[in-house]
């Protein structure tokens, strides 16, 4: 089943590197010459200028950001240099305590978790950092905002009456219990991607359709095009 994705993912993973500003550059200065470039700050940068606009008022703790930067990036590369396992709550606790140190308390798990997730999904797509660490990848977790977090609570768990706003999660065990049906929903659908790689496609998706179409609308128009579209229709079925 992975197979039939492998396209499919690679075509997103390039729509994302060129999407961002001057990353395709990025990345092939590090193929020709990886001692040049490092990867992780590159990667918590990137994950925090697209994260800080909901941090108000963090623009005034410069000192504290990076700081709280420069711990993540370190944290990442001891990560994927050692046998160091997995601590997804470690990465934020301490991304979190740092900024917390400047006197700045409005940050929250779920504004952590976005830039420790997105830090991630930029590393992987540094091609052949991604293929020595693979296995590394596969514990990452999905990102969480605006897109992905109301495509959970229309798909994935459709039962919670009060939605949060991915910014607004302040508990982990919140955190992880959607992470974790995230993850079994990913699962059931037997397509061989991990969440992060899900989230390569399904956030692709999700911001093109929601651009065009309501969600209603996108249904009708997605149900209408798998009448003539094979692949279309395995691709329906990967997302919903």
């Amino acid at each position: 089943m992975r197979n039939i994705y492998n396209q499919l993912l690679e075509d997103n993973i390039n729509w994302f590197i060129k999407s961002n500003i001057g990353f395709e550059k990025e990345i092939k200065k590090y193929e020709s010459m990886p001692s040049s470039v490092n990867i992780y700050d590159i990667s918590v940068n990137r994950a925090y200028k697209n994260t800080c606009r909901v941090l108000s008022g963090i623009s005034k703790k410069k000192f504290a950001t990076t700081g709280a930067k420069k711990v993540l990036a370190r944290d990442l590369k001891s990560y994927f240099t050692s046998s160091i396992v997995f601590n997804h709550k470690s990465f934020c606790d301490k991304f979190i305590n740092h900024i917390k140190k400047a006197k700045y308390k409005s940050i929250t798990y779920g504004m952590a978790q976005k830039i420790v997730n997105l830090s991630f999904k930029y590393l992987y797509c540094f091609r052949s950092f991604r293929k020595a660490n693979n296995d590394k990848f596969l514990s990452c977790h999905m990102i969480l905002d605006s897109l992905t977090l109301d495509w959970y609570y229309q798909f994935v768990n459709k039962k919670i009456f009060f939605r949060q706003k991915w910014s607004k999660i302040k508990n982990y065990k919140d955190y992880l219990l959607i992470q974790g049906e995230i993850n079994k929903y990913i699962q059931a659908k037997k397509s061989g991607l991990s969440k992060l790689e899900y989230e390569f496609i399904l956030w692709a998706a999700l911001k093109d359709f929601k651009a065009e179409l309501s969600y209603v609308k996108l249904h009708c128009h997605v149900l209408c095009l798998l009448k003539s579209n094979c692949s279309l229709n395995k691709f329906y079925k990967l997302l919903y």
